[in-house]
């Protein structure tokens, strides 16, 4: 192996480590908010929907999550009945169903997630702004790299 090929194998087993303790901390973090694994990935999916000023339907967020619609349905009762979410037909065509986030899920989600970012932060804060860059450049690589290697369901 070449040097640079070793330091990119490196690279990727740090990745897979970061994803498996990511998933960890989530998995733990949902147990302690009383939130199934799935619930708080829909939520996350809600959030950013509602952060983004964009709409999200039932059928989008099971397009998301490889969910079937029951399933969906069943999730989302969960969460409107957690006081996660909310189910409203839109004003602009009253058959469309959307799907927005509350500010109690955004204060459970401040209180499962905080902590992980101030972890984050606290590692981060120990590098220049030129070596932020390259990371962020990095990142965003091998997020598409995920993405565009995804199987399609």
């Amino acid at each position: 192996m070449t040097e640079k090929a070793d330091v990119q194998a490196a690279v990727s087993e740090s990745l897979r480590a970061f994803s498996v303790e990511v998933e960890q901390y989530i998995s733990a973090a949902s147990g302690t908010a009383a939130i199934h694994r799935t619930d708080l990935t829909a939520l996350s999916h809600a959030m950013d929907a509602t952060a983004s000023g964009t709409r999200m339907t039932p059928g989008e967020l099971a397009a998301r999550m490889g969910l079937s619609p029951s399933a969906t349905t069943s999730m989302l009762d969960r969460l409107e009945a957690a006081g996660h979410v909310v189910r409203s037909r839109d004003s602009a065509d009253r058959r469309v169903v959307t799907v927005s986030t509350t500010d109690h899920a955004q204060q459970v989600g401040y209180q499962i997630f905080a902590p992980l970012a101030q972890a984050l932060d606290d590692a981060l804060s120990r590098f220049s702004m030129a070596e932020l860059a390259v990371v962020q450049a990095v990142l965003e690589q091998v997020v598409e790299a995920a993405r565009s290697a995804r199987p399609h369901r």
